[in-house]
């Protein structure tokens, strides 16, 4: 094709806005496999239009940035440099807002939104391609599918999805903020916990002290900025006597500086019951550099334990404050098995998980 020629062919392609047919369904297999909230499904195909039964199905993570060279995904029984795969995944986008997608590889991509394609540059090329556009998205969950095909020679492709830097669309209310007195504690500390928001953009949360159910939410009652990260506080202070009707209030705010609507909670007694054991695991990867992710009460931390027995004994591998982990200090050739608990800001610990492995071994 003549460049001129080509270049229009490809821009002619890239659909903003329109509204087109998907050209495939999600084949029966896929909804055998089910992956976690912002996780890939991955399907693999031994040819280049997504035709027949998937070769492999399995969960992949968050991120989708590969360059597989002149080779193919490993493990995977396809041919070097014609191969074709489906990422779908679904996602909580929170409070919505405008988002910025980018599409490039080689060689055929097309990028759905809803079940709106978006993208289509379904053709052999000789070097990357791709395109970008900017959906202003709804609160809550949507659903993004990447179609893609190599051909022949180099197979790489990459989606990378942010919110754009005009945003001006406030996050959701912070959900499930609970405040608790310890009575027991010579510093008068009081534990507070929440539901984490999920927007892409999330900057952090900023927590309030009020002496009445209703005067937290000041700037002079400020007393805690926390990350994105943040599912929990203690307020250790020793500045805040307990009364019946002392509260705190909580907002969360986005890069952009916009700031939720505000969400008080008022103290409670504390609670000695322990949350239940973290379940819904799934593992990404491979032994060596294993993702493990899990279902917890999300009000605290949790313990990571490793064996190489599934019948034990397990050994305390890390502590961390989100529901999952990467285990990176494993020996690529060993599977491992592995335990969760969770221990909440009162204190309380949760019985440890049931067995979760083994991890896989990648051959080459």
């Amino acid at each position: 094709m003549a460049g001129k020629a080509r270049t229009a062919a490809l821009a002619a392609s890239v659909v903003l806005g329109a509204v087109l047919p998907m050209t495939a369904a999600a084949p029966a297999n896929a909804a055998a496999v089910t992956c976690a909230n912002g996780s890939w499904l991955a399907q693999y195909y031994a040819n280049t239009w997504l035709g027949g039964t998937a070769r492999k199905t399995r969960c992949e993570g968050a991120s989708l940035n590969y360059n597989w060279g002149a080779g193919h995904p490993a493990g995977i029984a396809l041919s070097n440099g014609h191969f074709s795969a489906r990422w779908t995944m679904k996602r909580d986008f929170g409070g919505g807002g405008p988002i910025a997608f980018n599409v490039s590889g080689e060689d055929g991509l097309r990028l759905y939104v809803d079940g709106v394609r978006r993208v289509n540059l379904w053709s052999d090329v000789k070097r990357d391609h791709g395109a970008g556009f900017t959906l202003n998205l709804t609160p809550g969950v949507h659903t993004v599918q990447l179609d893609y095909s190599v051909y022949q020679g180099r197979a790489d492709v990459r989606l990378g999805y942010a919110p754009a830097a005009y945003d001006t669309v406030a996050p959701n209310a912070v959900a499930g903020f609970k405040a608790a007195h310890f009575p027991e504690e010579a510093d008068n500390r009081v534990g507070l916990s929440w539901t984490p928001n999920v927007e892409m953009d999330l900057a952090g949360y900023r927590i309030y002290r009020g002496t009445q159910s209703w005067n937290a939410y000041a700037p002079a009652n400020l007393v805690a900025t926390l990350s994105p990260l943040a599912r929990s506080w203690v307020d250790a202070s020793g500045a805040f006597t307990y009364a019946p009707n002392s509260s705190y209030a909580i907002v969360a705010y986005d890069t952009s500086g916009n700031v939720s609507p505000v969400t008080p909670a008022l103290l409670k007694p504390v609670n000695y019951t322990p949350p239940g054991a973290p379940n819904h695991f799934q593992l990404f990867g491979y032994s060596g550099n294993e993702t493990i992710d899990w279902d917890g009460a999300g009000s605290g931390e949790y313990d990571v334990y490793r064996s190489t027995s599934p019948n034990g004994p397990f050994t305390l591998l890390a502590s961390t404050d989100m529901a999952g982990y990467t285990d990176a200090s494993g020996s690529p050739t060993v599977a491992y098995y592995y335990r969760v608990d969770e221990t909440d800001i009162y204190r309380n610990t949760s019985p440890l998980s049931a067995v979760v492995g083994p991890t896989a071994i990648e051959t080459p």
